[in-house]
């Protein structure tokens, strides 16, 4: 493994957590998976950057509290994942191109009524 993959996992996690950053009412939440051989960014709990692939693809999953007023959970998370890309977009278009999807998983639910 290429120093050059550590950095691309760290650049892809530092830009999902600057999108959840701009998102009221979600946090990552801090999740570990069994078996998986370097999968996360230890500089972003709640992240983990699957890859790459043959092609140098990554794929990515986020974990999340959601505190949800006024707005249903699905369009929370397309929002979120609208960021998400966005972001990645700013880091450079070949990090965006580099992702092929972003699975968001909600830990826990907060529900203001």
């Amino acid at each position: 493994m290429s120093l050059n993959i550590f950095q691309d996992k760290k650049l892809i996690a530092l830009a999902v957590e600057s999108a959840v950053d701009k998102m009221k009412g979600v946090l990552l939440t801090r999740v570990r998976a069994v078996g998986e051989s370097y999968p996360y960014s230890p500089d972003v709990p709640g992240v983990w950057v699957h890859g790459p692939d043959r092609e140098g693809r990554y794929t990515v999953d986020i974990y999340v509290t959601l505190a949800v007023s006024g707005t249903t959970i699905p369009e929370m998370a397309n929002r979120l994942r609208a960021e998400i890309w966005e972001q990645l977009h700013k880091e450079g278009i070949d990090m965006a191109d580099r992702v092929t999807s972003v699975d968001i998983y909600v830990e826990d639910l907060v529900l203001a009524v």
